[in-house]
């Protein structure tokens, strides 16, 4: 099975996918590292947007997406971009969406050596754990 974490950051969105079952999950390497959302209120900006999480995801062969749920408001409030890009990759795709609180990543975690992580950058980490995570917690 392969699981796309996501996470967001300012108007990217940061894929990891990983392949596996079990307890056995491997880093699969991608390319983009990040997918760019233009202007969020331009429609052409937002299908492109589209056009290109559609592309990943059928490239990579992802069978279900994992995002970590945003707080609406507040001091970790998601901002109008992460939602549209949020919008826009549930309706991209047949496969399933899934979201995870972060609380359930870090208690499915808890205990859990990160060995894949020394394999991706800092700003992925986040989408790695989001994955890992939600693939522990099953």
């Amino acid at each position: 099975m392969r699981i796309c974490g996501v996470d967001y950051q300012g108007s990217e969105l940061i894929p990891v996918v990983l392949d596996g079952e079990g307890d056995e999950w491997q880093v699969v390497a991608t390319k983009p590292k990040k997918l760019r959302i233009g202007d969020i209120y331009d429609t052409a900006d937002v299908r492109l947007f589209a056009q290109e999480v559609r592309a990943f995801l059928t490239d990579f062969q992802i069978d279900l997406v994992v995002i970590k749920k945003r707080a609406k408001s507040g001091k970790f409030g998601g901002g109008a971009a992460s939602f549209r890009m949020g919008g826009v990759l549930q309706l991209s795709t047949e496969k399933p969406v899934e979201f995870i609180s972060p609380q359930a990543v870090t208690a499915a975690l808890r205990g859990v050596e990160h060995a894949a992580t020394d394999k991706l950058l800092a700003y992925q980490q986040d989408a790695f754990k989001t994955a890992l995570g939600y693939a522990l917690s099953r």
